[in-house]
Formats: structure tokens, sequence, C-alpha cells
């Protein structure tokens, strides 16, 4: 029950939705095929009797005619696969489509992303989008199509078999007993006992593929990262280590995959065994009555084609079994993803994105074990003018950035941004994407003429790239750090924010570069508010003013030369 509650969950936004009626109608459609797959079926068992019948006294005549029936049939048979298939195919993306627009807003609101690594987010949430998702509507639709289409054709061939079946004496315990129907209920019999047996040896399966699916993500996320951090790894010697942790995890995956397979083996060795005797069982319970001649050759053809597909009805949950155990793994992974981003904790200090003033006011922040970082910083700053967020490591200059951002959620009190406040960290985010692309992050390139973007490269020392603006690259791997934190500063030239954040912005440079570029923004943007949350004194005569958040509200007596320190808002000294 709990997992078809949370089968429901997952579904009925997309089956239940405004526009459902489009992915209903395909799925109708394709299930109309089916069906109509199914009749044919039935024509093509009446056929075996017929062509079987003409065959066994030797009618030549009518072999063409047959022959060319049964030509028409898999036409039809074809046609109706092939059709069924691609609308089944068309809903399974739509279906895929809409989950995943679901899934990535409700990851990236709020920064859900950052708010779930602060709480333990489940493993590897990229792989519950990209793969779980697929395999949902994959498997969802494929069985139900499938169930559909088995159950017609049980519901057509139940009618066939149970009529040839006809009545027929059992003795026991001295008296006769009539039996209606007696292939029909052999069937169901030999499905009802398989099935039980199966879902004995096979429901373990269900935990190994949800595990198997979280040792490959994981082996699969540590390889990436090699690859991304394949320098420092490098320069570090740290090769052997890396080996001991891969070849470790994979170990872990080896272990899990043979468990799998063991039980696996168990599962299709029943299921070999299975197949084999169900062919037999139906020749086998014709063979007294065509014995005794109430029975002709084709009359067993065709009770064996209706035994078969009536079979397969009965025991349609043994023969998909190991594909619903992994849709129930699939179902696990997802609904727990999705509790996972329900629970976000969205708390933290107020943000108030207004106006042109930028302040805060009681505002303090803690990490998560309670340790207190700041508090009760209040202060004011109307702008354009350059602000100073200072204080030793450990602090909570980094967390003081979150606070602000509206990220941090173990924080209190307000914080007030002006309209259109930029953020920027200390590492920037460099997508996969062209170097236009990567200057304009996070706006839309369309806004910015290629020459504004030359010239802000330019103006910050990456005249060598300058002329790549079309390029697509992994920019992260290919700059170095202080190359990276240029971009930064090319980036804030060319947006030219009226309010901006930067968080050490400089800590990658030298101290005569770090002056340069600091200098650069000073004579570029005067009419902007910038704040630098740093500890970097190469530049410290360029601010107005500075607030050292390892005093709170207390105004600091000491400061170094050219560099003036408050508390509240009070203008530095000097």
């Amino acid at each position: 029950m709990k997992l078809l509650t949370a089968f429901w969950r997952l579904a009925s936004p997309f089956w239940f939705g405004k526009k459902a009626w489009k992915p209903w109608l395909l799925f109708l459609l394709s299930v109309g095929c089916s069906v109509a797959f199914a009749r044919v079926l039935v024509l093509v068992a009446r056929w075996n009797k017929e062509f079987f019948d003409a065959l066994s006294k030797f009618e030549a005549e009518q072999m063409p005619q047959l022959l060319l029936e049964y030509l028409l049939y898999i036409t039809l048979i074809a046609l109706f696969i092939v059709l069924g298939n691609w609308l089944i195919k068309a809903v399974k993306f739509e279906w895929r489509d809409f989950m995943t627009r679901e899934f990535v807003s409700k990851w990236l609101k709020e920064s859900g992303e950052w708010r779930l690594k602060l709480e333990g987010e489940p493993d590897n949430p990229d792989q519950r989008i990209a793969e779980d998702l697929w395999m949902l509507a994959d498997e969802t639709l494929f069985l139900a199509k499938n169930f559909i289409q088995t159950m017609t054709r049980l519901g057509s061939f139940v009618a066939i078999l149970w009529t040839m079946s006809g009545v027929q004496s059992v003795a026991l315990g001295g008296s006769t007993v009539e039996v209606h129907g007696y292939l029909v209920w052999i069937a169901l019999v030999f499905a009802v006992l398989c099935t039980l047996f199966m879902h004995w040896v096979g429901h373990p399966l269900r935990p190994l593929n949800v595990e198997r699916q979280r040792r490959e993500a994981d082996f699969r996320t540590a390889l990436v990262r090699v690859r991304e951090n394949a320098p420092e790894i490098a320069l570090m010697k740290g090769e052997p280590a890396e080996r001991s942790r891969l070849l470790g995890l994979f170990a872990r995956v080896r272990d899990n995959w043979f468990r799998l397979i063991g039980r696996e083996l168990k599962a299709e060795t029943f299921t070999a065994f299975q197949m084999r005797l169900s062919w037999l069982i139906p020749i086998a319970a014709t063979l007294p009555p065509y014995l005794a001649r109430t029975m002709t050759l084709g009359d067993i053809m065709q009770a064996r084609s209706a035994f078969e597909n009536v079979l397969d009805g009965f025991q349609w949950f043994l023969d998909y079994y190991k594909r619903l155990i992994a849709l129930a793994a699939v179902i696990d992974r997802l609904s727990g993803f999705a509790e996972a981003l329900s629970r976000v904790k969205r708390g933290g200090a107020g943000l108030r994105e207004e106006g042109h003033e930028l302040g805060a006011s009681g505002l303090s922040a803690s990490v998560p074990s309670g340790r207190v970082l700041f508090s009760g910083l209040d202060f004011t700053e109307p702008g354009p003018a350059w602000l100073r967020i200072g204080g030793p490591s450990g602090t909570g200059k980094t967390i003081f950035i979150r606070t602000a951002a509206g990220i941090w959620p173990w924080s209190r009190g307000e914080v007030r941004l002006p309209t259109g406040t930029r953020i920027y960290p200390q590492k920037p985010y460099l997508p996969v994407a062209t170097l236009k692309e990567v200057l304009a992050y996070p706006d839309d390139p369309g806004r910015y003429r290629d020459r504004d973007c030359v010239e802000s490269l330019r103006e910050a020392g990456l005249a060598g790239i300058a002329g790549r603006l079309s390029d697509r690259d992994d920019w992260g791997r290919i700059l170095s750090g202080g190359e990276q934190q240029r971009v930064t500063f090319a980036r804030i030239l060319l947006q030219k924010p009226a309010t901006a954040i930067l968080d050490e912005p400089t800590s990658a440079l030298d101290p005569e570069s770090s002056r340069a570029m600091a200098e650069l923004l000073k004579r570029k943007l005067p009419g902007s508010l910038l704040v630098f949350v740093t500890h970097d004194n190469a530049y410290a005569d360029l601010f107005d003013r500075t607030i050292d958040l390892s005093h709170g509200k207390d105004v600091a007596s000491a400061a170094p030369a050219g560099e003036g320190t408050v508390g509240r808002g009070v203008p530095a000294a000097g």
C-alpha cells in the first residue's frame, strides 16, 4: 500500500492535471492498437485450426487462400505493433518531460539544491532526475499497456479454451465429477502456483536493485570528480589514494552485482523450467481426447495457442516480476527524493529586496551545531559606496554572504538588499557553455554586444581568450583559479550591477593584481554600491567604510593602516 501511495503521488500530477487529455488520448490509442492486435491473434488461432485440419486432410486447394489470409494477419499485427509502440513512446517522453520540469523546478526552487545539501541530501539526485524519472515512465507505461493487452487476450481466449475443453468426467472417491472448461482450470492453477513460488524466490530482488542503483551512481560520481579535479590530484600525487577509493567503490558494485545475479539465477532457472513446462501441459492435456478421436490435429493446435494466451494472462505477474521489482525500486528512490525536497528547511533571516538601501537589523548567524558566528549586526548603507565586510578567519564572512542571499537557515534578523543586487561567489561558477554565455551568466547572453564582452575580458586581464566568445568548452577546467576570478571582474564590468556583493574576489590573485582589479571597478562603476566580503588588505584604503564581523555590534577600536572599521554602520575613521 505504501508503494502504491508513493506511485500515486508521483504520477497523479501528470495523469490528472489540466493537460492530461493529450497523454490519455495517445495512451488510449495505443491501447486500441493492443486490443486490435489481440483480436487478430484470435483470428490467427482459428486459422491454425483450419490450416492444420486442411494439412492433415491434404486439401491442397485451400492452401493458397489460407496462406494469403495469414499474410494479411501478420501485416495487421506488424501495423498494430509499430503504431502502438510509437504512440506509447510519445507518451513516455511527454511524461518524462513533465516530471523532469517538476523535479528540476522543485530542486532549484528557493536554492533548494543548496539547502538540500545542508540537511543531508539523498544520494545522487542527478541520477534520480536523469535516469529514474525516465525509468518510471518507461516501465510504468510498458507494464500498463502490456497488462491491458494481455488481459484482452485472456478474455478472448478463455472463451475459446472453455468451449474446446467441453465437459470432462473425473472419478473422485468412487463418484464421478463433471468438470467444465478443464483446460482453463489447469492454466489457472498452474499460473497461481508458479506466481507464488516466483514471489518467494524473487522478492529479495527489490532491495538489491535499489542498492545497485545507489552503488552504481556513487561509483560514477567518484569518476566524474576525479576527472574534474585531475590537476589537483596530479599535483598532490593522489593517484594511489584515488585508485584505492575508486576500486573500493567498484568492489561494492561488484559485491551487489553478484548477489543480484545469484538471486536472478534462481528466478530465471525456475522461469526457464516453467516456460518449457507450459508448452507441454496443453499437449498432454489434449492428447487423451485426440487419441480418442474426439479432437482433430487442428483442435490441438488451436487449443495449444489458446492455452498459451490464457496462461500468459493468468501468470502476467510472474512473466514481468523482474520488471515490476525494478519499477518498485525506482518508485522508492523517486519518492524518497520528493519527500526530501518537501522537507527542505526554508527558514532563516528575513530578506527584503527593494529600493536602493543595503542594510541589516539584528542580524545573527550560527553553524548547525549552534555555535554563534556573529550576532546583533546593524548597519545601513544607501550607496553608492564601497563597503567592506571583514574579520578574522572563522568569524562568518562566507556565512554572511549566504545569509544575505537568503540561503542560510541558521540565521535571524533582517537583511535589506537593493533591487537587482548581484552576489558573486569566491569560486565563480563557469558552466560548460560558450565563453559569451559564461561571461553573461546568469543573464541571457543576447542582452550584451560582442564588443562589450571582448572589452570587459581585456580590461579584466583576459585578452588571451577574448577572441573565443563563441567557443563552447569546459572553462572551469581550462582557466586557472586566478583567471576564473578575473572572469568575475569581467562579469561585473559587463553586467554593471547597481549593487554587487563579492565574496573574497581576489583570494587567488597576487597583491598587485588584487589592487589593480579593485581600482578598475572603482574607476568603471563609480555609481554602484559594492560590498567586498574579504580579509585582503591590498586595497583596504579604497573602502568608504568597514564592518568587522568579529565585533558584532561594537565599534572596533583598531584597524590596519588606511582602514576604518565600524559596527552599526558607523563611518570609518579617516
